[in-house]
């Protein structure tokens, strides 16, 4: 590994290296995406190497920030008190009443099935507006999209990838979630969850890699993961993990700040099928950091720029 590491890495000094932090499996994910990828290499060679030479060990300095367009970004747009609160964990932990559990689950399910319905439909009607298709945008049940997918949008398969491989991998990845949802109606019981911000990169990198039919893995076909990178060195995005009772990840949302100085939040990826509306806690800590931030609430993505980051994956806002 040291050998392939000095190699990739480059100038990496040997002597500097903590053996033991080849062995960490987000470091060993990690890697593989720097091997893989043409964009934000050099960024995340960085996030690497500084792992290596124990420059995290101290989140709260946010090392990872450290450069030229971030400490720009943060001086022309953030006061100190806003940055700090910006760049801090911000855990709050919610006692969870487990009463009518499955109702709750039923429900959480509910809510899970319409968002990928609703982001399906705006997927087929981009299909249709961009491409002169004259796909059906009409579902009033996940099922008959489900059916109706698989009967007449996959049979021009081949075709759709050719015009835009991306939009027709994200559109198949929200009836892989449907699918799964229908199959998988287990409940996770929880006694209380805890919503923070992931101050260390590598935790940050692995957004892709702790929950489920996120196109940013880096293990689907539409190679999206890149946006990961993005979200970890860019000081103007955040990712934040919901964490149960156990410290096992639940689920995990971006937030991000745009030009406009409005914080924006983006769609939550579970990890479990929980048996609470995980969207429902997250949205009150997301309104309670918007308020102790003095920004004022977004939806529209187009406003976020690129700080270090080359390039970036538009995920989906949420509007409340």
């Amino acid at each position: 590994m040291v050998k392939l590491l000095k190699e990739e890495l480059w100038n990496i000094d040997e002597q500097k290296i903590d053996i033991k932090k080849l062995e960490d499996e987000k470091f060993i994910e990690a890697f593989k995406m720097f091997i893989d990828t043409n964009i934000n290499k050099k960024q995340l060679w960085k996030i690497l190497y500084k792992y290596l030479i124990w420059e995290f060990e101290k989140l709260e300095k946010s090392n990872q920030y450290n450069t030229k367009n971030n400490i720009e970004w943060i001086k022309n747009n953030l006061s100190k008190e806003q940055t700090k609160i910006w760049l801090w964990k911000n855990e709050k932990k919610y006692d969870i009443e487990n009463n009518n559990e499955d109702n709750l689950n039923e429900n959480n399910i509910q809510i899970k099935l319409d968002d990928h319905l609703e982001i399906s439909i705006k997927k087929i009607i981009e299909f249709n507006k961009k491409y002169k298709k004259d796909f059906d945008i009409n579902f009033n049940k996940t099922s008959n999209l489900v059916n109706y997918f698989y009967k007449i949008i996959n049979k021009e398969r081949e075709e759709l990838c050719k015009i835009d491989e991306n939009l027709f991998f994200d559109l198949e990845l929200q009836i892989k979630s449907i699918n799964n949802l229908f199959i998988s109606r287990k409940s996770k019981k929880i006694e209380y969850i805890s919503i923070s911000r992931e101050l260390n990169p590598l935790d940050s990198l692995m957004m892709w890699n702790w929950v489920e039919w996120s196109c940013l893995s880096f293990y689907s076909s539409v190679k999206n993961y890149y946006s990961a990178i993005s979200n970890t060195i860019d000081i103007n995005k955040g990712v934040y993990y919901i964490k149960d009772h156990n410290d096992n990840i639940l689920a995990r949302v971006l937030l991000a700040i745009d030009e406009n100085n409005k914080i924006m939040r983006f769609k939550m990826y579970f990890s479990w099928n929980t048996n609470i509306d995980l969207n429902f806690y997250f949205n009150k800590y997301y309104l309670d950091l918007a308020n102790n931030i003095w920004l004022t609430k977004n939806w529209n993505q187009t406003n976020l720029k690129l700080l270090e980051s080359e390039k970036w994956y538009p995920d989906g806002t949420v509007d409340l």
